[in-house]
């Protein structure tokens, strides 16, 4: 429930700011060209006392962005706090994707979330299948034992599991040794990251298994 709160912040702060900057845009689009980030406190912090004239349209544009800059900044407050009790809570509950290269406090706490009790799997290939992590063979003839992406499932859990892949890929050794491997034998970069990706669903589930087992109150996090 966290994790969906979170989200739907998330959204929300991704659609006020686009809205600031249409509004800003019609009455100053050289000036909202500048401005590569509006959710930062310096930004905002002026954002809330901007003026553009003494015209009708001039007050009411400079009316909405105020509103909508306020809006930003409690959203701003909102995610924050959600990110320090989920940080509690996994601390708190011994966070299984703590030493995972790649999945920060947010990102373990959407797999957790996402995942449930992973003990109602069959299997690590069933948990693969449910992320969207188990690639589909496709292709004949000279395509032959060729895989596409498996476009079912959890697409949040794949999204997870898509972003530690690409943060391993760059900065884990291992991770680094396994995809030069791949492309040795032949695969190309997307398929070596479909594979990256299947091997962390099977990390994941480990862990997951694990976690279930010792810890009884892993439905805080669901």
């Amino acid at each position: 429930m966290l994790d969906l709160q979170r989200r739907r912040f998330v959204r929300d702060r991704t659609q006020a700011i686009q809205r600031l900057r249409s509004d800003w845009t019609q009455v100053d689009p050289v000036a909202e060209g500048r401005v590569a980030r509006l959710d930062r406190h310096r930004e905002l912090r002026k954002l809330k006392r901007i003026t553009f004239g003494e015209g009708l349209a001039e007050q009411i544009a400079a009316r909405c962005i105020r509103e909508l800059a306020r809006d930003i900044e409690d959203l701003n407050r909102r995610i924050a706090a959600l990110d320090a009790e989920i940080a509690q809570l996994l601390a708190d509950h011994d966070n299984p994707l703590d030493d995972l290269h790649g999945a920060g406090t947010n990102l373990a706490a959407a797999v957790i979330a996402q995942a449930g009790d992973v003990r109602r799997f069959k299997s690590a290939s069933a948990f693969a299948r449910f992320c969207g992590a188990a690639p589909i063979p496709c292709g004949s003839g000279q395509t032959s034992g060729h895989h596409r992406l498996h476009r079912g499932a959890n697409r949040q859990l794949n999204a997870a599991l898509y972003r530690i892949a690409i943060v391993q890929a760059r900065h884990h050794p291992e991770a680094k040794r396994y995809v030069a491997r791949k492309i040795a034998e032949g695969k190309t970069k997307r398929e070596t990251r479909r594979a990256l990706k299947r091997h962390l669903a099977n990390v994941i589930y480990r862990r997951l298994l694990t976690w279930a087992d010792q810890a009884p109150a892993m439905n805080l996090l669901t």
